[in-house]
């Protein structure tokens, strides 16, 4: 039964990351006639205070008459297309998905800081939301997976900016996930000493 499950998930996600493939602002396949879909671009420093900026993509979702806008956080090696299908969790809100650095679309010579600086992705959804007309006066919740959840975790630490919070496997540190990751032996060790200043520096 559980085999069937996780298909019936992958397939699902499959079908809804092809009806993304080509996304404009009018009413698409498997969804209601009052969702509207858009791609945006996010404006992101790439580190706190850097003058660098980022071009992030991302999707929004405006459904009629929303509650609240949610904020989809993707997990390591996923991306808006495929995190974006977690809106129909909130059939009642809004959702802005985005690529974190690294990942997704225009990815190339970037690093992932596996959450630390992708707060910044975090913020930069949340002040679209909250410039947004339609978006402004509603309550926003961030949704993060994993490396997603960290990332909100950071952005909420250094400045309250979510009502509520959704967070599925967030970590404690990089040093424990590469751990679970890897172990603890000869790979982890190498990892440790040449990529996690990267990570962490």
């Amino acid at each position: 039964m559980l085999f069937y499950c996780i298909n019936w998930i992958f397939i699902f996600g499959l079908g809804i990351g092809a009806f993304f493939s080509e996304l404009k602002s009018e009413p698409i396949p498997g969804f209601s006639d009052q969702v509207r879909v858009q791609k945006i671009d996010l404006q992101v420093p790439e580190k706190e205070g850097s003058s660098h900026v980022l071009v992030r993509k991302g999707i929004v979702v405006r459904v009629a008459q929303p509650q609240a806008t949610v904020i989809l956080c993707h997990g390591y090696q996923s991306d808006a297309y495929r995190s974006i299908f977690f809106s129909r969790l909130f059939p009642e809100c809004n959702a802005i998905a985005f690529d974190f650095r690294a990942h997704g679309e225009q990815a190339q010579g970037q690093f992932s800081t596996i959450g630390r600086d992708e707060a910044q992705e975090v913020f930069a959804a949340v002040n679209y939301a909250k410039q947004d007309s339609q978006m402004k006066d509603l309550p926003i919740i961030a949704y993060g997976f994993s490396m997603g959840a960290v990332a909100a975790i950071q952005a909420q630490a250094q400045k309250p900016i979510f009502d509520a919070m959704i967070l599925d496997c967030p970590y404690d540190s990089t040093n424990s996930a590469l751990s679970r990751s890897v172990g603890t032996g000869y790979i982890y060790n190498i990892i440790k000493k040449y990529l996690h200043p990267i990570v962490t520096g």
